[in-house]
Order: structure tokens, then sequence, then C-alpha cells
């Protein structure tokens, strides 16, 4: 008897302690936001009959065809550079 009220006097400090820290990481475990739609688009592959398919969310895709702009206009301006009239 004397065993079982030890033990309750002992836990019942813990258990004060603990429920204050578990209401604070629900309130700091925000909803997470919802995820970006993606996009799918087949491309081609040299040296491949299929195309391979990838999906890449709006904002990837417009870095994604930037970035192929600026290669494809690069190497125009190479090969029109190194021609001589």
């Amino acid at each position: 008897m004397i065993r079982a009220l030890l033990v309750i006097a002992l836990a019942a400090p813990i258990a004060v302690i603990a429920a204050p820290l578990a209401a604070e990481e629900k309130v700091e475990n925000p909803a997470k936001p919802a995820a970006e739609k993606k996009v799918c688009r087949k491309i081609g592959e040299a040296g491949s009959r299929m195309a391979k398919r990838f999906c890449l969310t709006p904002a990837e895709w417009e870095k994604f065809d930037a970035n192929n702009n600026q290669g494809a206009t690069t190497i125009l301006n190479r090969s029109s550079d190194q021609v001589q009239h």
C-alpha cells in the first residue's frame, strides 16, 4: 500500500510536467501546405524511339524551359559567329 502511494506521489509531478510539453508540440507543428500539382510531359531523347515521361511542378518546368532556351541561344550564337561570309 505504501509502495503504491509512493509510486503515485512520484509519478504525479512527471505527468504535470509532461502534459504542457505535449500540448506545445501540437502547436509547433502547423499543418503541411498542400503539395503543388505536378505537370507531366513526354520528352524524346536522342538515340531512342521512346519518349520519357517527366513530371515536375510548374515552377520547375519554367526553370527547365528557361535553361533549355538559354542553351539553344548559346549554341546558335556560337555557330553564327564561326560562319565567315
